[in-house]
């Protein structure tokens, strides 16, 4: 796809193929000089030659749609000569570079030309002679703008998906610490509420009460108990949502509700409280929020849950 070789096409035509007289030899290179022209002149990419002092010996017509000039105006000249001379010694370094070393090399290149900023992905490539010495340098620059672009607008759309994905996150850990004070404040507090004074039912029956009474009451109490650890376990699995939601444990605090719960979130055992007047009691906390002590009869037990202790 670049300018031929011409000892190469020579020893790749056959007389033996190609009869005809001498002129065929010179005649099938001619045709294949041609046929690669061709080609070199219709691709997409801009396909350069140049000699080692970094001059253009050929350069393809697409130069045209991103400077504005023809490919006779660049031959001869360097690239600071033709106006490119914000990137111009950087593409002369690499130029220099492929000469000495005789290797290829690849790079990315933004310029502002005549017709706007562009990103070309910059391939350049020694050209060897019949001795095997580097006699021209060939580079073939690929226009990547839109690549570039849509790789920004990617970017751009990425941080805007993270962004979204934490602000979910936030909302549904709101939404979890809203559960969790709802089920400490309103229900568990409630619960163990009720376990209390059902504890407090079944220490003040009298010793003639029917059996199937009693057996009723501790049925309750069990029941309450029951739905005390349930709840407990509702609050350890919010708990561990919310450790894994923000990728480092969290305490989970129960947060006072003070106007619809209050006189519940206050003290869950307030009521059982108002009928004891014994000085012979132990004390139970309700709530990691109240610091009100609770005296409860003897007589009664402790019901365990994460609101007594």
């Amino acid at each position: 796809m670049f300018p031929i070789n011409p000892e190469a096409a020579r020893r790749s035509v056959s007389p033996s193929t190609e009869p005809g007289g001498a002129g065929a030899p010179e005649q099938a290179l001619r045709e294949s000089e041609e046929h690669f022209r061709a080609l070199v002149e219709n691709i997409g990419d801009v396909v350069s030659r140049y000699d080692r002092d970094c001059r253009f010996l050929y350069v393809n017509p697409v130069c045209h749609r991103y400077t504005g000039l023809h490919p006779e105006a660049f031959i001869g000249k360097t690239h600071d000569e033709v106006g490119m001379t914000q990137e111009g010694w950087r593409w002369d370094e690499v130029i220099r570079r492929v000469y000495q070393r005789g290797q290829p090399e690849e790079h990315k290149r933004t310029v502002q030309l005549s017709g706007g900023s562009f990103a070309f992905h910059w391939r350049v490539f020694p050209e060897f002679g019949p001795e095997g010495s580097v006699r021209g340098v060939v580079s073939v620059a690929r226009d990547v703008t839109g690549h570039e672009r849509i790789a920004r607008q990617l970017s751009q759309q990425s941080k805007r998906l993270r962004a979204v994905s934490r602000r979910l996150v936030e909302i549904q850990e709101a939404e979890r610490r809203r559960l969790s004070g709802e089920l400490h404040d309103l229900l568990g507090q409630n619960l163990t509420a009720l376990g209390i004074n059902l504890d407090i039912v079944r220490g003040e029956l009298p010793g003639n009460v029917a059996r199937g009474v009693l057996d009723r009451v501790t049925n309750m109490r069990a029941i309450a108990g029951e739905m005390v650890d349930t709840v407990r376990m509702m609050l350890f699995d919010l708990r561990r949502l919310r450790s894994t939601a923000t990728g480092w444990p969290v305490p989970c605090t129960a947060t006072p509700r003070s106007s619809r719960s209050a006189p519940v979130s206050t003290c869950a055992s307030s009521s059982a409280a108002r009928k004891c007047a014994s000085t012979r009691s132990w004390r139970c906390r309700c709530s990691a929020s109240c610091r009100r002590r609770c005296r409860m009869p003897p007589s009664t037990a402790a019901p365990k849950g994460p609101w007594s202790s």
